[in-house]
């Protein structure tokens, strides 16, 4: 199996090359938080080059992106409610 290479960029245009090594765990999720940490935003869905979101739980394979694809990702805006003493986290999928 090789290493799998995509381009992830922002809608401003900054763009961050990753790679995927032969013996890593090769899902959309580990995709995702790669971009996270390259790219410095904490919150981020995946959109494929033909424009639909990937789900975080699919394989690359299933999700159909290959080696060369270039994606976009979509920062989220995240929210958070306190209510006696608890706090939630909300993140709003789109």
């Amino acid at each position: 199996m090789l290493q799998l290479q995509l381009n992830v960029s922002l809608p401003s245009g900054r763009c961050v090359a990753l790679s995927l090594g032969p013996t890593m765990t090769r899902t959309v999720f580990v995709l995702k938080i790669k971009a996270q940490q390259s790219l410095g935003l904490p919150f981020l869905r995946l959109a494929a080059p033909d424009g639909r979101l990937v789900d975080p739980t699919q394989t690359l394979q299933d999700s159909g992106l290959q080696s060369g694809d270039s994606i976009t990702a979509v920062a989220q805006q995240s929210k958070v409610a306190v209510k006696h003493r608890a706090m939630v986290f909300v993140v709003r999928w789109r």
